[in-house]
């Protein structure tokens, strides 16, 4: 055994020279670290009647370990920090934010982290959804009729609201609606339905979706159907075409048949007030005393209103052809009492439209 305690201080060097190498060797690849790592943050026993308002979703953590340990505490996905909320109240208060899941051979230096939060009242509310309407011609005299005009949610003759379930402090002043951005050029009633309902506060858009709460703020319906109702304006409105016939033709003369062109209806525009009490426009008068031949005249449409215009045909004008015939011989024997002309020969009347 004297080769092996002989020169013993030289060999006993050598191994703690060789284990140091060795140790060396071993740091170089996964060598000590100390880092600071962001992990996940949950929220547990937050009181019902309360919301965390814009809660974090993560802290960061100072960890000590081999690089591959710490590398394996980043990467497991159940490392995180819990903030246990029992007993919490609403307004802004610090809570401590605990790491749980370390790994083996990691220390966490930052076990529990201060973390300031602000806590609200969970409310429930109903708000009424008003109609924005902005492309109305106004020039043509045409307003809102302000109890005509609201958003439905299926009943058309029901308006209805939306249900907000969100933080006290962001319903205060809160107000809902749905925009309706079709051009109105005419009374009447329209609808537009599947509009996203929108909020606002003070005259300034409010996007509910970019708000973060715990739990997140909710609302319904999320869409709705604007009925706009306005009164005024001017419309326009199809009414036939009567003839306004006078005199008889000349003896011995018959009118075989009275023809409208273009069209035996006309295209009048005016006030509501105006239209309803007008279902038919008339020629200016024809004189047919003295008649012995097929004649057509160019005469203006008259209405009866100085508020209600003919728009067509012919920008307010016709041609009426008047077809006589010769029946009869007016010399001697005895003559035949010719059939007077009406004073007016009307149209067959077309279902008044509104466009």
């Amino acid at each position: 055994m004297s080769w092996l305690v002989g020169n013993w201080r030289l060999k006993l060097l050598s191994l703690v020279l060789a284990l140091a190498l060795l140790a060396a060797v071993a740091f170089s690849e996964n060598p000590p670290s100390v880092k600071t790592v962001s992990v996940g943050l949950s929220y547990q026993n937050l009181p019902t009647s309360l919301v965390v308002i814009d809660p974090p979703q993560s802290v960061p953590v100072t960890v000590a370990g081999l690089a591959e340990s710490v590398r394996q505490f980043q990467r497991q996905t159940q490392v995180g920090a819990v903030v246990d909320l029992t007993g919490a109240t609403s307004g802004d208060h610090t809570y401590q934010a605990e790491v749980s899941g370390a790994t083996d051979g990691v220390t966490v230096e930052t076990p529990r982290i201060p973390l300031h939060l602000r806590l609200d009242s969970l409310v429930t509310r109903q708000l009424p959804i008003r109609v924005h309407v902005t492309d109305i011609n106004a020039s043509l005299g045409i307003s809102l009729v302000s109890s005509g005009t609201y958003a439905t949610c299926g009943n058309d003759a029901e308006a209805c609201q939306v249900t907000v379930t969100a933080p006290a402090s962001l319903l205060n002043g809160l107000s809902a609606y749905v925009e309706f951005d079709l051009p109105i050029s005419s009374a009447g009633t329209e609808r537009a339905p599947y509009l996203p309902v929108h909020f606002e506060r003070g005259g300034r858009q409010v996007d509910l979706a970019t708000v973060r709460t715990l739990p997140q703020i909710n609302f319904a319906p999320t869409r709705a159907t604007a009925r706009v109702e306005t009164q005024g304006g001017v419309f326009t409105k199809q009414v036939a075409i009567t003839l306004q016939a006078t005199g008889q033709p000349a003896c011995g003369y018959t009118i075989q048949s009275l023809s409208i062109s273009p069209s035996t209806f006309a295209t009048i525009s005016g006030p509501t007030s105006a239209l309803t009490e007008i279902q038919s426009v008339s020629t200016a008068p024809i004189n047919l005393s003295g008649l012995a031949q097929s004649q057509t005249y160019v005469r203006s449409l008259q209405t009866g209103s100085s508020s209600v215009g003919v728009v067509s045909p012919s920008g307010g004008a016709v041609e009426v052809t008047v077809v006589v015939v010769h029946t009869y011989s007016c010399s001697g024997g005895t003559q035949p009492t010719p059939t007077p002309s009406p004073k007016a020969t009307p149209s067959p009347s077309p279902t008044p439209t509104t466009p």
